[in-house]
């Protein structure tokens, strides 16, 4: 109750408390050692009664926003007939945004067509596809020339798109989305499985949707992994590669820069300590990070 405005001051709402007890709208409950308060079973009618407004239950009634027992729903097993069936009905209503991590699926499949359908019609269609190299760690070498061949045909099938963009993922934990998909931000599918021991098509289905009115918190989970994942991308494209390279490595060159111009003999006072030390910082801060990424990977060999 403190959260409402005007409530904020514990006094203001214990009288607050205390005067909806006496009109008989909020009661206590005692649950084992608990004391539970809660509002009256029959407070829409009370409410009705004290404004001598009939009407007033059943608007109130309406404006209530309940999660529908469908919002979330187990689809069954990947290669259930079902799951891809509803996957591409899903792909044909998308109106916005279709955001499709994969690892390294077939660009051969009826998804594809649908794809270029929405496209043509302003969809902006994001596909996340697994580095050749991340592809070879999770599912052996011999995956390796198969994931460069799967680039190389999801590019070739939207080239001609400028609504789609594809962008490759070095990072095996956003990999650990694949498979998984977002429709207009709305409608999200996951796809659970253990991406160290089993392939995507072992997994089990599970859809979230937003109900009306609503904005769910996994929907909003997979909406920022996808978000970050995508940031961190390399895009296909020469000039989208070459930004994405300078963006990674720009403390780096930085770094490189202030050591540099720590060599330019200068009449300014103070130049040198100036230079090398933000040259110095840069450079500790890349290699800080690049320490913290090698000791990430190494537990994580480990741990396989």
């Amino acid at each position: 109750m403190r959260q409402y405005p005007g409530l904020e001051n514990r006094i203001s709402a214990e009288g607050a408390l205390r005067e909806l007890r006496a009109l008989g709208w909020v009661i206590n409950t005692d649950s084992e050692s608990l004391s539970l308060t809660m509002q009256a079973p029959d407070l829409r009618d009370r409410i009705g009664d004290r404004l001598n407004d009939p009407r007033v239950p059943d608007e109130l009634l309406e404006l209530r926003v309940n999660l529908d027992p469908n919002a979330a729903r187990v689809l069954g097993p990947m290669v259930d007939g079902h799951v891809y069936s509803s996957y591409l009905e899903l792909l044909r209503s998308a109106q916005n945004e279709i955001c499709l991590p994969m690892l390294v699926t077939s660009s051969r499949l009826a998804s594809v067509d649908i794809l270029r359908e929405r496209a043509h019609a302003g969809v902006r269609i994001k596909i996340l596809v697994g580095a050749p190299h991340i592809v070879a760690s999770i599912r052996g070498e011999n995956m390796r020339p198969i994931a460069e061949a799967r680039i190389k045909e999801w590019r070739r099938n939207f080239d001609d798109y400028p609504a789609v963009e594809i962008r490759i993922s070095h990072k095996v934990e956003d990999m650990w989305l694949g498979s998984c998909m977002a429709i207009d931000g709305r409608i999200v599918r996951f796809d659970i499985y253990d991406p160290d021991r089993q392939r995507s098509l072992q997994g089990i289905m599970l859809e979230l949707a937003n109900p009306p009115g609503l904005d769910l918190n996994l929907v909003r989970i997979f909406d920022e992994l996808f978000k970050v994942a995508w940031l961190r991308a390399r895009p296909v494209t020469v000039r989208g590669a070459i930004t994405w390279r300078l963006a990674a490595t720009w403390k780096m060159w930085t770094g490189l820069l202030f050591v540099v111009l720590a060599f330019i003999p200068t009449a300014i006072q103070g130049w040198i300590e100036f230079t090398a030390g933000m040259g110095a910082a840069f450079l500790s801060t890349v290699l800080i990070e690049f320490g913290a990424t090698v000791r990430t990977r190494r537990r994580r060999r480990q741990i396989r």
